[in-house]
């Protein structure tokens, strides 16, 4: 299981090795992705950051934390580097064909991760 938690931070700085903590609000995470999406969409249509966090590495009382470890974040770049995210529009497929052994998956090895195909948008594509 994990959570997401839309977050209000500028720059690609790392999370503080103390966690991530804003005065003294406690966060509220979200269980699914779509609620933290529509939680992340701003007035001028653009979205905030999204952290998926590890429930387990979360000291949660009635919903909420007041610290966010760095060791909670799992969406981290291949170099382990705990960098806020960007969120990007993209497309992708499962891409899947029978053989006699069974079914193939399509799957591409970038930046030392298996991943889907996809691709980003291009300016002026919708």
């Amino acid at each position: 299981m994990r959570v997401f938690l839309p977050v209000d931070l500028s720059g690609h700085s790392p999370i503080p090795l103390e966690g991530l903590r804003v005065g003294g609000e406690a966060f509220r995470p979200f269980a699914s992705l779509a609620e933290a999406q529509a939680a992340a969409l701003q007035p001028d249509g653009r979205l905030r950051r999204i952290l998926v966090l590890d429930p387990d590495a979360l000291e949660l009382a009635n919903g909420t934390v007041e610290v966010i470890p760095r060791t909670a974040v799992l969406n981290v770049d291949p170099d382990g580097d705990y960098w806020r995210p960007a969120t990007v529009a993209a497309g992708g497929g499962d891409v899947v064909r029978r053989t006699e052994e069974g079914l193939d998956q399509l799957m591409i090895h970038r930046r030392r991760v298996w991943d889907l195909p996809k691709g980003k948008l291009d300016p002026g594509e919708t």
